[in-house]
């Protein structure tokens, strides 16, 4: 019973986890991917 529950703790975490890595990936410039606020103008969309 404390495997399963322990398990399925690890397995919300994880995927809170992924949700938020996913939500914060979408913050930075798609090129270079180094600053939020890409200062080349060829990179903005």
């Amino acid at each position: 019973m404390v495997t399963t529950v322990a398990v399925g703790a690890a397995s919300v975490l994880g995927f809170l986890a992924g949700l938020l890595t996913l939500k914060a990936k979408g913050a930075w410039c798609a090129v270079c991917g180094v600053t939020k606020e890409c200062p080349d103008p060829a990179h903005r969309a």
